[in-house]
């Protein structure tokens, strides 16, 4: 695996003694390209990069190497992106975006030394009232959704081209000043 692409570095140290790693990658990638994969024809299907080695492997490390594990969540993440509408959702704007920004403080923010992208979230800044009066909730998830996905599809991707290896976390900054139990427990927050 190393050898085929130098771009892994320390991903290829999840490796456990004596898994062979090319085949385990192999099973996988024979399997999302057949029943397991996206739906045939749909928006996902037409994704390379959801299929392609760098996407297999880290769905094999988050399950440690086993590849029905991997199977099951990769399959869940290509539900999860159809059921979504993560398609339409990164092709329409968000308009509030704006309002969102301005009543729920978070952004990415520069690279750290090893360059993954840096994520500040500000909660106890979070205006409840004033972000429901623009949006709905349903739609705050929705952009916290196409947010997350754009990690993997741009953000990763980028800064990995720019380090020269692959780059596949971000260090995620939860600034917890201002932060009360009364925000936690007012209304419109729940």
């Amino acid at each position: 695996l190393g050898d085929a692409c130098p771009m892994y570095g320390n991903n290829l140290k999840t490796i456990p003694k004596g898994v062979d790693a090319h085949a385990r990658l192999e099973q996988v990638r024979k399997r999302v390209f057949g029943p397991d994969g996206p739906k045939p024809g749909s928006p996902e299907d037409k994704l390379a990069y959801l299929r392609c080695e760098h996407m297999l492997v880290r769905f094999l490390i988050a399950r440690q190497w086993d590849v029905e594990k991997a199977v099951e969540m990769l399959s869940g993440h290509y539900r999860w992106l159809a059921e979504t509408k993560m398609d339409a959702l990164l092709k329409d704007p968000f308009p509030e975006e704006v309002h969102i920004k301005k009543f729920y403080p978070q952004a990415y923010h520069g690279t750290d030394k090893l360059g993954r992208p840096i994520y500040i979230e500000r909660p106890g800044f979070i205006d409840m009232p004033r972000l429901l009066q623009v949006t709905s909730c349903e739609r705050i998830l929705s952009y916290v959704y196409a947010q997350s996905e754009l990690q993997i599809r741009r953000r990763l991707p980028a800064c990995s081209l720019v380090r020269g290896e692959v780059v596949d976390k971000s260090v995620n900054i939860m600034d917890l000043e201002g932060l009360s139990f009364r925000l936690v427990t007012h209304t419109t927050a729940r």
